[in-house]
């Protein structure tokens, strides 16, 4: 869970869970329960653009 926060705290904008995948080199499953994660201990913050796509950031979402 830690480098998935790290992750998004290197990030100069929000990331799809695919890119967390891809960037931790981990599945999408464990990449989405790790941010989830965050989500639920308010490190990281969601929104979903659409059904198909869920950005995730270490801070509020300006959109």
């Amino acid at each position: 869970m830690e480098r998935a926060f790290e992750t998004l705290e290197n990030s100069e904008r929000p990331l799809s869970t695919n890119e967390v995948a891809d960037r931790l080199e981990v599945d999408w499953h464990t990449a989405k329960k790790r941010l989830e994660k965050l989500v639920n201990k308010e490190k990281a913050d969601r929104s979903e653009v659409s059904n198909r796509l869920t950005l995730y950031w270490d801070r509020e979402i300006p959109f």
